[in-house]
């Protein structure tokens, strides 16, 4: 009889997405592949390729009625491993966790962020032109506070799960220290790249950014801006912007008042013949959790160019190696490291090559889980 997995996140599983939606996908068409029957469970509709033959079961409105749902299908398919997408601050809830693993079933849950990532996010909208004296002070205050709501629901995640697993070791010590639980209580596992290329160096001088057209959290009018400048000193480059969300209008806008000749707004597109082409990635985020892009940069020989607004970055991206790393908010030398990959390109090129081994892959992945 086949062996049934069934993975769990609130927003659905769209295709088009980046992030955890397009890791389940990739992961869970491993699971089928190893002759598992998969299901994934969801609390909205998605979009995904038919042909992976993977089964879809849609929440409920009502908790009751969802959880007994759950429950049914857990028993009637002997599901024997659940993968709980939504480990930060334990979005699935004692309830579910309870639920998830009865009749048994194994529970993995994985936190797909930083766990700092609802603190940033809150100060940044409250104040994002810094009018207060210390904005870390103030932040100090709300991760406190947010902890004083959350350090029960990670506990709960622990105490249901076999394996909680983090993207990043510091994102371990980080909840460790908030919750008062074991650092043996998390394991590290980076999100996998799903692509499997044969990297030409022969690239263009083309830079891109991967990602969500979104101004509080991934601070693309700062790569704008920074591209502007960029633009007055080569005047070959190419910037493309790949994705869309709810600022591409404003963002497109800001691309025709700063008068941009060479800015490409691609949309929504898988990027694998982008990188295939491109030299650099930009990431101006204000902050990041494990972004999936910078693998799948390294992965294409793409010289990914970061600020230092995530500790995972240094996870990745050895400064003046394979990449860059800049001081956070730094525009003035985000560009003058644009322009010094472009220059010296092959440089990285030859060391991304000798790196691209520790990238991992979804295989790894599925055995790390399994172990």
């Amino acid at each position: 009889m086949r062996k049934s997995v069934a993975f769990y996140y609130k927003n659905g599983f769209d295709s088009k997405s980046g992030g955890v939606q397009s890791v389940s996908l990739s992961l869970a068409n491993e699971f089928r592949n190893r002759n598992y029957t998969v299901f994934l469970i969801s609390e909205m509709e998605y979009d995904f390729d038919q042909e992976l033959n993977i089964n879809h079961v849609v929440l409920t409105n009502n908790r009751k009625k969802s959880l007994s749902l759950i429950k049914e299908l857990i028993a009637e398919n002997k599901i024997e491993l659940i993968i709980n997408q939504e480990g930060l601050s334990n979005r699935a809830k004692k309830d579910m966790l309870k639920v998830f693993t009865l009749y048994h079933c194994r529970l993995v849950s994985f936190i797909h962020n930083d766990p700092r990532a609802p603190i940033y996010d809150f100060t940044y909208k409250l104040f994002k032109n810094n009018n207060i004296l210390d904005v870390s002070f103030f932040r100090s205050i709300v991760t406190f506070l947010y902890f004083v709501k959350h350090r029960r629901s990670y506990r709960d995640l622990v105490e249901y799960s076999s394996k909680t697993i983090v993207l990043a070791e510091s994102y371990g010590s980080f909840i460790s220290d908030k919750c008062n639980l074991p650092l043996h209580s998390f394991e590290v596992i980076p999100n996998p790249v799903k692509y499997n290329c044969i990297v030409d160096m022969e690239k263009k001088d083309i830079v891109l950014y991967v990602g969500r057209l979104n101004i509080s959290q991934k601070r693309v009018d700062s790569l704008l801006r920074i591209w502007h400048n960029v633009e007055l000193e080569n005047v070959k480059a190419t910037l493309r912007l790949i994705g869309g969300g709810d600022d591409s209008i404003v963002l497109k806008d800001l691309s025709r008042k700063l008068r941009l000749e060479r800015t490409e707004f691609e949309g929504f597109k898988d990027p694998k013949e982008d990188y295939s082409r491109a030299k650099v990635l930009c990431l101006t985020s204000a902050f990041e959790g494990f972004p999936l892009v910078l693998y799948e940069a390294l992965k294409f020989g793409v010289v990914p160019i970061v600020f230092d607004t995530f500790s995972s970055a240094k996870d990745i991206i050895i400064d003046g190696y394979n990449g860059r790393i800049i001081d956070k908010g730094d525009e003035v030398e985000f560009k003058n490291a644009i322009l010094e990959v472009l220059r010296n390109y092959k440089k990285y090129f030859e060391n991304i090559e000798e790196f691209q081994k520790n990238i991992p892959t979804v295989g790894m992945i599925y055995d790390r889980i399994q172990g």
